[in-house]
């Protein structure tokens, strides 16, 4: 069990092309992904401050892609049946937003309207978790956006969050 109280943990938030690719990932760049997800799982498993966080729109996000892109019902079952086993670890959690991502995902959009609201949302939300140490996501309009490289900057963290699609 989490710990609120205990400034040594920390949390890995996982985008939803990761949590895809982890579940049904096929081609290269997917399998790449996949790995990093597995590699998440080691590093919570071996480490017992680590934690994974799948924020609720992820869940979300992914339950909508599997709907328009999966047509056979069998593999949606699979699939759901997976990301059911896959967040019965301890070490995995999902995650609703705290009232504060709303305002920062409103400041990152002000300034960087080119991003996509699903994406900024998201960012939001390990931005306002202050447990969070690594935002695993692969958008390269996120990766170098200067609004979300000045708000992670921000006092009240325990350790610099670091959005990249790689563990390293």
């Amino acid at each position: 069990m989490i710990d609120p109280d205990d400034k040594n943990d920390q949390h890995i938030y996982i985008d939803t092309f990761f949590l895809q690719s982890y579940l049904m990932g096929r081609n290269e760049i997917e399998k790449v992904a996949k790995d990093q997800v597995k590699k998440a799982k080691r590093e919570a498993r071996i480490n017992g401050t680590i934690f994974i966080k799948f924020p609720f729109l992820v869940i979300a996000e992914l339950i909508n892609n599997l709907n328009r892109n999966v047509r056979n019902k069998d593999k949606r079952k699979e699939i759901l049946a997976d990301l059911f086993s896959l967040i019965e670890d301890e070490k995995i959690d999902m995650v609703p937003p705290k009232g504060d991502s709303l305002k920062i995902a409103a400041q990152i959009r002000s300034k960087e309207s080119d991003l996509d609201i699903t994406d900024i949302l998201i960012v939001a939300q390990a931005l306002c978790d202050e447990y969070s140490t690594i935002l695993l996501i692969d958008d390269l309009k996120v990766l170098e956006s200067k609004e979300i490289a000045r708000i992670k900057k921000r006092e009240g963290r325990f350790r610099p969050l670091q959005i990249k699609p790689t563990i390293d």
